[in-house]
């Protein structure tokens, strides 16, 4: 039994190390290409793996690149992949992904950390991989891959209301092995697939896949783990999104990912169609207008907008302001119907200290709710701290010399 589970696990390594390393060819690409990294400690979930594609529709190299691309992900299925076609660069009137909420410069900034410019250009979990290569070749980087086990687990579940078009995506991550210190980001990408209404595109083709409109909350995803995680150590996070009226629902997804930003791993990955019944009950709060700065000691009215995104009216519903823990102001809301919002209004004192903060927005639960994740919202504040400084009347010289930290009056 040992002499085979070693023997499997050799071969495994060498059909990896055989596949995968390959010469960029693609435009603005590296000279060479880092085999996908495989890992050194044990691991023991299925991988599903991120196929990111950077694209534009002006870029006349893409659709061949494309045709392969494609194929090579409908053929293995999203049981081991996970798809995104990012658009990047200009903000062409052709190109709608780039003029949609602030995706030009979500994708752009993606684009500028991954260190390229040109397109097309093809990432399988953080590596870049030769493009226009034969779809066969594509499957088999994919499935070798996927074979290497990951350290940890995603699970989704997410709905669209066809009624509101508000869509909701709730992750639970969790740490199956031992996790290091390092970067780590959950990415979140909602994508509509077969988009064909705007056809024919200016280089021919038919129809765009997997055309990512959002990264949420933005191309930089949230921080988690940086100090490390023990098995079983989980994260629960949700987000909410409004989807445009020409867009199609059916074919509405998301690609989730945990990516190491420091090294650009991919951890691992998962799809979501977005096929869960609209629950009975679900309250969240869809957004704020929390700034990420602050000045000490200063007074500020906080908004937040509670959404009734489940098929009930609801009532009664507490809210609160919660800073470090630690509750700063209710309000309440007597009655909710089902698909409408409410904005509240906050009084908040900002501490007297200048240094980090947390602060977040929580609803109660309703009766019969199983979707909690989406009742709160927080974020990371700084507060900073702005000295007075007077000056006399009859004024002061200054002398500053190069080079050096002091100032001499």
């Amino acid at each position: 039994m040992i002499i085979k589970k070693i023997s499997i696990a050799i071969i495994a390594m060498t059909l990896i190390l055989s596949g995968l390393g390959i010469m960029a060819v693609g435009q603005d690409a590296p000279a060479e290409i880092d085999r996908l990294p495989i890992g050194n400690e044990p691991r023991s979930v299925q991988r599903v793996v991120l196929a990111e594609d950077f694209t534009n529709i002006d870029c006349g190299a893409c659709p061949g690149h494309d045709e392969k691309w494609t194929p090579a992900i409908e053929q293995v299925g999203y049981s081991v992949v996970a798809p995104a076609y990012t658009h990047v660069h200009w903000p062409d009137p052709l190109d709608e992904w780039n003029v949609h909420e602030n995706m030009y410069e979500c994708a752009n900034n993606r684009r500028r950390m991954l260190g390229f410019s040109g397109v097309p250009n093809a990432w399988i979990d953080g590596t870049g991989v030769a493009e226009s290569r034969p779809t066969a070749e594509y499957v088999q980087m994919f499935n070798d891959r996927a074979a290497v086990p990951a350290n940890v687990s995603i699970t989704t579940s997410g709905y669209i209301n066809p009624t509101s078009r508000l869509g909701t995506i709730s992750i639970h991550a969790e740490a199956v092995e031992t996790i290091g210190p390092g970067d780590y980001r959950l990415m979140v990408y909602i994508w509509e697939n077969n988009v064909s209404r705007y056809a024919p595109y200016p280089n021919g083709e038919a129809e765009q896949d997997w055309a990512v409109w959002f990264m949420m909350p933005d191309e930089k995803g949230k921080a988690i783990w940086t100090t490390g995680a023990s098995v079983g150590e989980s994260v629960d996070v949700s987000h909410n999104f409004k989807c445009e009226s020409d867009w199609n629902l059916s074919e509405m997804g998301s690609t989730v990912f945990i990516q190491r930003f420091d090294t650009f791993e991919v951890e691992q990955a998962a799809v979501d169609l977005f096929d869960d019944p609209v629950p009975t009950h679900d309250v969240s709060v869809i957004g704020t207008n929390i700034l990420p700065v602050y000045d000490f000691g200063s007074q500020y009215t906080l908004d937040c907008t509670v959404y009734n995104t489940g098929t009930s009216n609801e009532s009664n519903l507490e809210v609160k302001l919660i800073e470090d823990g630690v509750t700063q102001d209710t309000q309440y809301i007597v009655s909710l119907s089902t698909d409408t919002p409410q904005v509240l209004n906050f009084s908040w004192t900002a501490p007297s200290i200048a240094g980090f903060y947390n602060l977040s927005f929580e609803v109660s639960t309703v009766s019969g709710e199983t979707l909690t994740s989406n009742n709160i919202w927080t974020q990371n504040i700084e507060v900073i701290y702005y000295p007075d400084i007077y000056l006399g009347s009859g004024g002061l010289d200054f002398t500053v010399a190069s080079n050096e930290n002091g100032i001499e009056n």
